[in-house]
């Protein structure tokens, strides 16, 4: 980004001379003399200003990763371009050797963020008098910040290998959390079946009966006897799980939760089952990127540093 120096004089304190002394780590005003020309002394000379610019320069690309835009651009999500979810950063997962993707490779947002490299490589140098450079020297960053286009991974067995276990892993899910209701409602019909006091009473009754004639002939009257108890411990064990399976009926608000975010985890698992496609091995695919501008000075911006420090600034 060159830049112009007007006369070092007329440099006045600012919003913006304010930033650059604060990332310069301070200094003394204007007022206490002006700026020299060599950037040395108790002002801020046009080295100086450069590297607070270059400095400026790497915090608003800090801020628009941050923010999802710079300035008044603001940055598409992966869902408005269709990239939700994130498969190249997927197929980068299983390459590492991954059992499953980050949970932010289902996310609309943040962009640009994944695991902080964009934003580590942002540095800033003087070049010439009136040049400062800031940018990011990782190979794709031309292509995130202008829009163009890179390349994934190369795709190879061992990571369609692992793409197939994960999504078996994400449907068997979806059947644990749908089939969930109906083992719930087994078992809360078991337990109040167990734990019914009236027929565990008439269980105790018939069990009596039972033991109490073990090897004997039974009397006619206590033979009747046996036959009603049979009759209400089947009458009763039948209404008591009746009436708790009538309690379990309904699904619960965790259940449903669970079911539907187990259907969107298949749905999006499903939806990358053309990487499984045995014809991609040993290819990159290209991965279309829209522009979303990572370096540079929000207009407002050049335009107070232009006004507060007395100089011309454009992008090279």
């Amino acid at each position: 980004m060159p830049l112009s120096p007007t006369d070092p004089q007329a440099f006045r304190e600012g919003t913006v001379l304010g930033r650059l002394r604060s990332v310069l780590g301070g200094g003394r005003g204007a007022d206490t003399g002006g700026a020299s020309a060599s950037g040395e002394g108790d002002g801020l000379g046009p080295v100086s200003i450069l590297k607070g610019i270059g400095a400026l320069l790497k915090k608003e690309s800090q801020r628009a990763i941050r923010e999802q835009r710079m300035g008044n651009v603001r940055w598409p999500s992966r869902d408005e371009t269709r990239m939700n979810p994130n498969w190249p950063g997927i197929l980068a997962d299983f390459a590492l050797g991954k059992a499953a993707p980050a949970a932010n490779r289902f996310r609309g947002r943040p962009v640009l963020e994944d695991a902080g490299d964009l934003k580590r490589s942002v540095q800033s140098r003087v070049i010439s008098p009136d040049t400062v450079e800031c940018g990011s020297s990782l190979p794709y960053a031309d292509a995130l910040h202008r829009g163009g286009e890179s390349e994934s991974v190369t795709i190879t067995q061992t990571i369609q290998e692992r793409l197939w276990n994960w999504m078996k892993m994400v449907a068997g899910k979806l059947v644990r959390a749908e089939s969930a209701p109906e083992r719930r409602e087994k078992r809360e019909v078991s337990g109040a079946v167990k734990g019914d006091a009236e027929l565990n009473r008439l269980r105790s009754e018939l069990k009596m009966s039972r033991e109490s004639y073990r090897g004997r002939a039974v009397p006619k009257g206590e033979r009747e006897r046996r036959q009603r108890l049979e009759v209400q411990v089947r009458s009763r064990r039948d209404a008591v799980a009746g009436a708790a399976a009538g309690a379990s009926a309904s699904m619960t608000g965790a259940e449903a939760s669970k079911v539907g975010a187990a259907q969107k985890a298949n749905r999006a698992a499903t939806s990358l089952g053309w990487l499984l496609n045995t014809n991609l091995r040993g290819t990159k695919r290209p991965i279309k990127h829209p522009a979303r501008p990572i370096v540079g000075l929000p207009q407002t911006l050049v335009a107070e540093i232009e006004t507060m420090l007395g100089v011309k600034v454009r992008a090279a």
